[in-house]
């Protein structure tokens, strides 16, 4: 963050599609750590998983948990969560 490529209003398209694994959550769970509480009122972050099936679901609910100034959504097409990641950025 301290070089600017991140920062806390980013919107992020996460393929997950053809994933078959395990995540490290307690990698997961530094980086949560790692970062500012909430984000700047102009700011809206975003986070948006493409997957292949509903299993994703238990595990969306604790990445929203453990990334609670994001807005976090799962779809099944990658255009759909192109759409979503890039709404009202033009205003």
């Amino acid at each position: 963050m301290e070089k600017g490529a991140v920062h806390t209003g980013m919107r992020t398209l996460v393929d997950l599609s053809r994933f078959d694994g395990d995540f490290h959550w307690g990698s997961l769970l530094r980086l949560a750590l790692l970062l500012p509480e909430g984000a700047e009122p102009f700011e809206s972050p975003r986070t948006a998983y493409v997957v292949s099936d509903d299993l994703f679901s238990p595990s969306l609910r604790m990445l929203r948990n453990m990334f609670g100034s994001s807005t976090h959504r799962a779809f099944r097409d990658p255009a759909e969560a192109i759409d979503w990641l890039k709404a009202d950025l033009a205003a």
